[in-house]
């Protein structure tokens, strides 16, 4: 009786797919993990000052309100 070796592992290109797919997949979470952490610790430096300047003030100036 003959037998036929049967990998379990599939064709060498359909693994060589498989892993690019998932080097593919695994890098795109690496930079949206990134890109959530640098907004996240930009909006806490934001938040340390809510106050800025926006135009100087002086004697000169008048309110047109009053």
């Amino acid at each position: 009786m003959a037998t036929t070796s049967n990998d379990s592992g599939g064709s060498p290109k359909r693994t060589l797919r498989f892993y690019l797919v998932l080097a593919l997949i695994s890098g795109l979470a690496i930079i949206a993990g990134l890109a959530l952490l640098l907004n996240i610790l930009q909006r806490k430096q934001e938040a340390r000052n809510p106050f800025y300047r926006v135009v100087e003030l002086d004697d000169s100036i008048e309110d047109p309100e009053i």
